[in-house]
């Protein structure tokens, strides 16, 4: 893996209640850069992956053979447009590897997140306070928020693990570091684990940014969810009242798009 995955499963790891490890050394794997294993050749080829950072794909040659793992990719993603120019690149392969969670979908067109970025506007757009549950390493979807919240007019709130997420990614996205517009939320179970030294390295770029996050969540906000929020929505919802007006986006792949006003 590259050092940048590396970091950023490190980080996941520091915010997850089931704590992981890493165990063994990793080679920083560069774009382009062939790696040599014995007579095998490794070669990473996403110029950057499609929507997600630090998941890409490997050709593999051995043998006078060429073998092409995709990984995990999104045509429909807002770097979509560089699929075919890296398929240019790539040529002719002996073997093509893919992973799919699309191909039954024969008549279906799946949205782009550009147009998602709209429908979630319009489902959201009578709604004060927008919960979305996400994936923290889809970049694309944090993309789509701030997109959504620039045309309904509300304010974006990440939580902690996100934040630091986007500390690590290159590209240029709204965050809580290089906007004023984005805000910080520290879900309880780190709150209680705040002053321990493993995780002020985490905690400690936004102390400032964090004292700000109660006026935010009084007005209109999106703010990106996980299961192991739900005490905090509960508390949001039932102690500090700020949940008067609320909708969850809970699934936003391919076409579909769902959603509750009831957060009982």
């Amino acid at each position: 893996m590259s050092d940048l995955a590396r970091n950023i499963i490190e980080t996941v790891f520091c915010f997850s209640k089931t704590k992981g490890n890493i165990t063994h050394d990793t080679i920083d794997i560069q774009d382009g850069v062939p790696i040599h294993i014995q007579d095998i050749t490794v070669t990473r080829l996403y110029p950057r992956p499609l929507g997600i950072p630090e998941r890409f794909g490997f050709l593999i040659e051995a043998d006078g053979k060429r073998v092409w793992h995709t990984g995990d990719f999104r045509a429909h993603s807002y770097k979509g447009k560089l699929l075919k120019p890296m398929l240019k690149k790539i040529k002719k392969v002996d073997l093509l590897i893919t992973e799919t969670t699309t191909l039954t979908r024969l008549n279906i067109k799946s949205k782009t997140e550009a147009e998602l970025a709209v429908e979630i506007a319009e489902k959201t757009k009578d709604y004060d306070q927008v919960l979305v549950l996400m994936s923290t390493t889809n970049i694309d979807r944090v993309t789509t928020l701030q997109r959504v919240a620039n045309k309904t007019g509300k304010t974006v709130i990440h939580d902690i693990l996100l934040s630091n997420v986007l500390q690590l990614v290159t590209q240029k996205i709204p965050n809580a570091i290089n906007s004023k517009k984005v805000q910080v939320f520290l879900p309880s179970f780190i709150y209680l684990l705040k002053d321990k030294p493993e995780y002020q390295q985490y905690i400690e770029p936004f102390k400032e940014k964090m004292k700000y996050t109660g006026r935010a969540l009084h007005g209109k906000f999106i703010l990106n969810v996980r299961v192991s929020m739900l005490r905090d929505i509960i508390k949001l919802k039932e102690k500090s009242k700020v949940l008067t007006n609320p909708i969850l986006i809970y699934r936003t792949m391919g076409s579909d798009i769902k959603h509750r006003t009831s957060l009982q």
